[in-house]
């Protein structure tokens, strides 16, 4: 028997064939059969879907490996599918399990693929649900829950000190809110309950959360029957408070070029790198341009409780003057200079 090819339309005619008494043979007229033969389809095991802010919008983001044969559709439902992932179903009962989302592919670096949906096409508690499509049939994939309720408006912060102060736009159906936040230097994070009854009391939501920078999420809540649902994520970037560091300069009693700058952190921080400069005559510098830089102190945690020392020694026997500055532009570090007499040289 030849064999065929998936992909292939064939066309068969499939007729009875009588034979008379004298051994005459006569054929019926037939039936006539069309027929594709499809690859072995398989089931999207590994889809992930993340509802994500988008300005005043939210976008829904879904992402799972593309199978080797047949494409994937994505369906939304109000239930979960009657039918276990690597179900075989007709092209057709698909539409029972939901409805197929419209968006925009794009395959991302690893091989996935990732399809990008506005959140308008989605309304409460759903399943999306992925399907691999053949020509007649369909297999059922992987099934994720998902709980689409409005999330809050005009995040806003004011940082007074360690504290924190945030402030929102509620939802109009949302009881409460979840805070989360997440420091930048060590990555650490916390999370914190927020009832709106006592935030309109308090006319906000206070945190002590330290003088490091780190982001913070707010999640609406919905009072549900079966359970919460939060609603997506709305982060906002809040600075940290400016590193404070104190400095001096010892002088060495013999040879007097020899010198030692000496740091002092108020609390344990991490310091930018710090360049001290020299300029020539008796104005001190004002930028870092203004001068050589006779001392780099790369980037570092500072304990407050060891100074740094580095030693140096400076080359002119004419008169100068020393400053320590910041190397970046915009570096949260503010810089005490010490009294005039020890940034002077010689």
């Amino acid at each position: 028997m030849t064999p065929v090819r998936t992909g292939v339309t064939y066309h068969y005619r499939i007729a009875a064939v009588y034979l008379a008494a004298g051994g005459d043979r006569h054929a019926s007229a037939g039936v006539v059969a069309t027929v594709t033969p499809e690859a072995v389809l398989t089931a999207v095991s590994d889809l992930e879907v993340n509802a994500l802010p988008l300005g005043d919008s939210v976008a829904i983001r879904a992402v799972w490996s593309p199978p080797e044969q047949g494409e994937v559709a994505v369906v939304v439902g109000g239930e979960a599918p009657p039918c276990p992932p690597g179900t075989v179903l007709d092209r057709v009962a698909v539409a029972a399990l939901g409805r197929e989302l419209d968006g925009t592919l794009e395959t991302l670096a690893d091989g996935r693929v990732r399809l990008n949906v506005s959140a308008g096409q989605v309304r409460g508690h759903c399943y999306f649900t992925a399907v691999s499509l053949g020509r007649m049939h369909a297999v059922v994939g992987a099934s994720v829950p998902l709980v689409m309720t409005e999330p809050v408006r005009d995040l806003r912060c004011e940082r007074f000190g360690d504290t924190v102060r945030l402030g929102w736009r509620w939802p109009a159906e949302a009881t409460a809110a979840q805070v989360r936040w997440r420091r930048a230097h060590d990555g650490s994070d916390g999370r914190a309950d927020c009832l709106r009854r006592a935030y309109e009391v308090d006319g906000g939501f206070e945190l002590a959360v330290g003088p490091d920078a780190l982001t913070v999420a707010v999640s609406a809540v919905v009072q549900r029957v079966g359970g919460d649902a939060a609603a997506v994520p709305v982060e906002l970037d809040v600075p940290g408070l400016p590193s404070s560091m104190r400095y001096r300069i010892r002088v060495q009693a013999w040879p007097r070029r020899r010198r030692t700058l000496v740091l002092e952190a108020e609390r344990s921080c991490f310091v930018p790198e710090l360049v001290l400069v020299q300029r020539a005559g008796e104005v001190l510098p004002l930028r870092p341009d203004q001068g050589t830089v006779v001392v780099r102190v790369p980037a570092q945690q500072v304990d407050h409780a060891t100074p740094l020392e580095i030693p140096f020694e400076v080359e002119s026997r004419e008169p100068a003057r020393l400053r320590l500055f910041s190397a970046q532009q915009r570096a949260e570090v503010m810089l005490h200079d010490p009294p005039v007499d020890q940034l002077t040289v010689p």
